[in-house]
């Protein structure tokens, strides 16, 4: 079993951060700035406040689907093509963020 313990050490503490209004060049241009182990961005408000996340699965998938092809045959509604669209924001593709607290014994 992995605790939040365990995890907490794999943490960044300096993650990757796009406005909510970022668009998805300024998305993309975040991922690929920096280090190759970049796997999301952390999506903030105005006031710095976390309101979601952009992995690079999300990313990916976007431009499967800007190509033509349907990597998820579940991606039949147009609320999630618009998702993955090549137009929009931060705010149109992020996911809710998951949020842990480190219990100490």
């Amino acid at each position: 079993m992995i605790t939040v313990g365990a995890v907490h050490c794999l943490i960044t503490t300096l993650p990757k951060c796009v406005n909510i209004k970022a668009s998805k060049q300024e998305i993309l241009e975040t991922m690929l700035n920096g280090s190759p182990f970049t796997r999301a961005v952390y999506v903030t408000s105005d006031d710095g406040v976390l309101e979601g996340i952009i992995t690079l699965q999300d990313v990916l998938e976007g431009l499967v689907i800007s190509l033509g092809y349907n990597p998820h045959e579940e991606i039949k509604t147009s609320q999630k093509l618009f998702k993955y669209s090549p137009f929009g924001t931060a705010g149109d593709i992020m996911k809710s963020p998951v949020f842990v607290k480190k219990i100490h014994h």
